[in-house]
């Protein structure tokens, strides 16, 4: 167990009724590329959407934070959250492993905690943090996913048979 950390519980809980839940989780490479995921976002919205961006992370510092909210100031139909997760991984021996290490790309796996962190949720769209998005994003809420545990673009699908 890694002693410099005490374990703390993180549950996200839906911001409001009928949000657009919005998962990153950054790689410390790809936090400057968000500004351009969050402006694609900010360019393609609906104003009768509600539109709840949340980041699970562990170096976001508070200024960047600050910079990023800044984006969306005025803007009554965004919420920018912000996780930091390293005291909530450390329960785990796989995450332990990865922050002894040092591993750089720690990130990468956080997005495997999305159904434990976010257990409110019927269902979240997953973003990495160097998209671009052109389209409504929320409109990949009306997708019925009843009968499926992922969905992907057709090209990657395609890429993975």
């Amino acid at each position: 167990m890694i002693n410099k950390f005490q374990c703390e519980d993180i549950k996200i809980e839906p911001i409001r009724e009928n949000a657009v839940p919005i998962v990153i989780t950054p790689h410390k490479g790809f936090i400057p590329s968000m500004a351009v995921l969050f402006q694609s976002i900010i360019d393609n919205s609906c104003e009768d959407d509600f539109y709840d961006i949340i980041i699970i992370h562990s170096v976001i510092s508070e200024d960047i934070q600050e910079r990023y909210k800044e984006l969306f100031a005025g803007r009554q139909n965004f919420s920018l959250r912000f996780f930091h997760i390293l005291k909530y991984i450390v329960r785990y021996s796989f995450f332990q492993k990865l922050v002894k290490k040092g591993s750089a790309y720690i990130a990468t796996y956080y997005r495997l905690l999305i159904p434990e962190l976010l257990y409110k949720y019927d269902k979240v769209i997953y973003l990495d943090a160097d998209t671009i998005v052109k389209t409504n994003i929320a409109l990949m809420m009306e997708f019925d996913i009843s009968k499926a545990n992922l969905i992907m673009p057709p090209v990657f699908a395609r890429l993975a048979s």
